[in-house]
């Protein structure tokens, strides 16, 4: 019996490793960007996970008067969520274009568009609209005023080919449900994920989102409306407005809603 113990101690170390995950589950608080000439983007976490080798959260401000260009890294691809305000994202040279589609005349999850085959004016996306960047795409902020949340990351498998989108806020439907309710965004594969699926929760005052409950994927929670309280393993912390929780894989967890009101968050997970 002593023997089976020390060898699940020794081995417990080997496969807290092979997991892979140098982020710790837990609430990162919102940090303000600060914008002018030379912008300064707080970086809320990085490191890797189980799937990715690479996982940066970080946040951005644009001022009117500028113009961002950039260019992603062949070796990664990028999330942009727009927090606030409102930006004007073009891609590279070539204008967007952003459809949903429509079954019996009803609009549905919004269509993930390549940009390469469009052409049309630049949309001005609201808070809450998010752009899916390839690697090696080119994209440019060129308009408005607002704040964003950037996510990089880079799968430890090859990647795969992918296009660039763009999901419009504008454009999603926001479906009622007995706990509040929610918008669908998207669940595909991409360049460097198997599965990446992102959605939006409104939850009503005082209701928990579900029983604590853990997965295989990693998951990302950004609250942008409200308070909570995030259940992580047997610990409990306050969530404010802006504040991201990063969840590891098959981390037990749960949210509750601790606003006089409704609370509103993105969700979404990827491996």
């Amino acid at each position: 019996m002593k023997k089976i113990i020390a060898f699940c101690l020794l081995l417990t170390p080997f496969l807290l490793r092979a997991q892979g995950d140098t982020i710790a589950a837990g609430v990162y608080a919102w940090k303000e960007p600060v914008g002018g000439e030379h912008p300064v983007s707080p970086v809320l976490f990085e490191g890797s996970s189980a799937d990715m080798s690479l996982l940066e959260m970080s946040t951005h401000a644009f001022a009117r008067k500028q113009i961002l260009r950039v260019t992603v890294p062949s070796t990664e691809e990028q999330l942009l969520i727009v927090a606030s305000g409102v930006l004007s994202i073009r891609r590279g040279t070539t204008q967007t274009n952003i459809e949903s589609m429509t079954t019996n005349g009803r609009v549905d999850t919004p269509k993930v568009v390549d940009w390469m085959r469009h052409s049309a004016p630049t949309p001005l996306l609201l808070s809450g609209s998010v752009l899916m960047m390839a690697p090696g795409e080119r994209y440019v902020i060129e308009g408005g005023i607002g704040t964003y949340y950037l996510l990089r990351f880079r799968s430890k498998a090859p990647a795969k080919d992918s296009a660039s989108f763009v999901i419009d806020i504008g454009k999603t439907v926001f479906t009622p449900n007995a706990k509040g309710g929610g918008r669908k965004y998207f669940e595909r594969g991409t360049a460097y994920s198997r599965r990446f699926e992102m959605h939006a929760t409104t939850l009503n005052e005082g209701l928990k989102s579900h029983d604590p409950h853990h997965h295989r994927a990693a998951e990302i929670i950004i609250l942008t409306r409200g308070r909570a309280e995030m259940q992580i393993g047997d610990s409990f912390y306050p969530v404010g407005t802006g504040d991201v929780v990063y969840l590891a894989s098959n981390v037990s967890h749960a949210l509750t809603n601790k606003t006089a009101g409704q609370c509103t968050y993105f969700a979404f997970q990827f491996e």
